[in-house]
């Protein structure tokens, strides 16, 4: 992870995703490339993306990143 990254990683108790999530995940960013069934991803690996992961058994992960060097630049902030 560079430095104008930011990951998280959210592994929630339940299923907190509401029935569009897709549609409205796809509202922000491009629909990406997975190399699993069990695995939906948008956007790119260099940029904004969100990962979600399915398990056997209906629990789920996700992760997101923030590519945060266009909101710096943007804003004229100088990266740590």
């Amino acid at each position: 992870m560079a430095t104008w990254q930011a990951d998280f990683h959210f592994i929630p108790f339940e299923n907190i995703l509401p029935d569009n999530y897709q549609r409205r995940f796809g509202a922000v960013l491009p629909e990406g490339r997975s190399s699993s069934v069990d695995l939906e991803q948008w956007g790119t690996e260099e940029s904004d993306r969100i990962d979600v992961c399915h398990y056997p058994g209906a629990s789920l992960d996700m992760f997101c990143r923030i590519y945060k060097r266009l909101l710096c630049e943007v804003k004229g902030l100088v990266l740590a």
